[in-house]
């Protein structure tokens, strides 16, 4: 019969939609549960029946000396049967549970034995490993210490033969290019004395203290040659003048040079003589960004009238460049000191003497040992003594460098 709320049938799968259905869902499940109470309570009585009947039984028989009756006797003994099945039944399940846990026991000590097994196997081979690791371990380690050593000597070697193949190339090219642009010495009498005279290019290198009797166009000539020398020197000795040399470039075909505070500035410069149009970085490594700060002024290396003439017409450019004429000797100066010529010892007058210095530096005679030269060989003595000093089982690795020794030093003065 279907339900009168959600026409439902009695045995529908469908879900249940209405208080009615959910109830007659439920009735036989309440039935089963009524039962089994019931039941309970039958064999709860029997139970209790027996037990009562069982204690008069005795009672009785104690009392009267006579049995009890049959009936009685029998419910007696079904009482006893049940609780002897209800032992043996009790006693079923704990052997059962003794013998898993047994067998769980005789489980878990097989692994364990297979463990320990296990563990006694790599305890041995790691014994073994030992051994066989410190078996004559300090001949092993005096051999490996010899073959280190020897491998650093022969790189030692082949690391000081490059550097003495880079450091003559070095020298080779500097004194080339010093004989290209024809850097010569030559003697001349002046007031009955002979005094050395250096030329380079065919030009006269002037005195930079007799610099007022000079021709201003060979005092011209002959800077602009030495910067195009000096250059080309600092770019194979890998050194950077602390004065920046501009050479000649597109628009402005004449040398000038920058204080150090403003050299390898990357800043817009205008050169002296020169229109804003034709301007150009300080250097040519300089970047061509906009920049609000002063554009760093550089100084000439050139003349285009007499020194006394231009000192009484443009005091200005008379100034500038003298500073110019000095940064290029100080350049020239530091060029030594990096190179082991120390110059300007006695007097600072030396150091103004540029074309002495940059021929003892390039060109000086076999009799007199180029700087370059006497650098190179003072270097490898160093190493050799140093070496020869140090103990044979801590061999070290002299590390010659052509760098500049005086670099920062000359920098600073």
């Amino acid at each position: 019969m279907n339900c009168y709320v959600c026409d439902r049938g009695p045995n529908s799968q469908l879900e249940l939609l209405c208080p009615t259905c959910t109830r007659n869902q439920l009735y036989p499940l309440r039935f089963d549960h009524a039962r089994v109470l019931l039941e309970k309570e039958a064999i709860g009585k029997e139970i209790e029946a027996a037990v009562v009947t069982e204690n008069t039984y005795d009672t009785e028989s104690v009392e009267n000396g006579c049995p009890g009756d049959l009936r009685a006797k029998q419910r007696s003994s079904r009482w006893a049967i049940q609780a002897a099945k209800s032992r043996v039944s009790q006693s079923t399940v704990r052997t059962s549970d003794i013998f898993d846990r047994i067998t769980t026991l005789r489980e878990e000590i097989r692994e364990g034995k297979e463990n320990i097994t296990h563990r006694k196997a790599l305890l041995k081979q790691r014994r073994s490993d030992m051994e066989s690791a410190t078996y004559q371990v300090t001949d092993r380690r005096a051999s490996m210490l010899a073959t280190v050593q020897d491998s650093i000597k022969r790189t030692e070697h082949l690391w000081n033969s490059l550097h003495n193949k880079t450091a003559q190339s070095r020298v080779f090219l500097c004194r080339e290019v010093a004989n290209l642009y024809r850097l010569r010495q030559r003697t001349r009498r002046k007031n009955g004395e002979l005094i050395a005279v250096y030329t380079i290019g065919g030009v006269s290198i002037a005195d930079l203290r007799d610099l007022n009797s000079a021709n201003h166009l060979l005092i011209t000539t002959s800077l602009t040659y030495i910067s195009h020398l000096l250059v080309l020197v600092s770019h194979y000795l890998s050194l950077r003048l602390p004065a920046e040399i501009t050479l000649p470039h597109r628009n402005y075909p004449l040398p000038t040079i920058f204080s150090p505070s403003s050299s390898y500035l990357s800043q817009e410069t205008t050169f002296p003589g020169a229109s804003p149009s034709q301007s150009s970085s300080s250097s040519p490594t300089a970047s061509r960004t906009t920049d609000s700060r002063p554009s760093p002024r550089p100084r000439p290396l050139y003349v285009n009238k007499s020194l006394p003439k231009l000192a009484h017409e443009d005091p200005a450019t008379y100034g500038l460049f003298l500073e110019g004429v000095a940064l290029l000797a100080w350049n020239i100066y530091w060029l030594c000191r990096t190179q082991g010529l120390h110059v300007g010892v006695d007097s600072w007058e030396d150091v103004y003497d540029i074309g002495r210095n940059l021929w003892m530096l390039l060109v000086a005679q076999p009799s007199h040992v180029p700087a370059i030269s006497r650098v190179l060989s003072n270097r490898d003595n160093q190493a050799k003594l140093h070496s020869s000093n140090k103990d044979d089982s801590k061999p070290t690795i002299p590390r010659n460098r052509s760098s500049p020794m005086f670099a920062q030093k000359g920098r600073s003065l």
